[in-house]
């Protein structure tokens, strides 16, 4: 070097310098983090104060009609069976499900 700074000077510079950007790096990403974590916790913190704040009653459940499942409704000749939580009638080539009827099935 002509003007008297050494080799290793200039790499010890430039390694000081890449070592102060990635701590700079690390503290802005903690502050936005930081920040981010504080609104997730007011957004949580006000969803569960709604929640708490309802007084409607939860809803007693749905007694729903009980049918056999298809496998059991066709071996026993019957004509509904319950398909996927549907109550379906029997045809002759398979089954034709009710939409808007729900049912629990009693077997397979």
């Amino acid at each position: 070097m002509c003007d008297g700074v050494g080799f290793w000077t200039i790499v010890f510079v430039v390694f000081l310098a890449l070592v102060a950007h990635d701590f700079l790096r690390l503290a802005v990403v903690a502050m936005i983090a930081r920040m981010v974590v504080e609104v997730l916790q007011e957004e949580c913190r006000s969803m569960l104060s709604a929640v708490f704040r309802r007084n409607t009653p939860v809803p007693a459940p749905v007694e729903l009609p009980v049918w056999p499942g298809p496998l059991t409704a066709y071996r026993q000749g019957s004509s509904r069976a319950c398909i996927d939580g549907r109550v379906a009638n029997r045809l002759e080539n398979g089954w034709s499900q009710q939409h808007d009827q729900r049912c629990s099935a009693s077997s397979f």
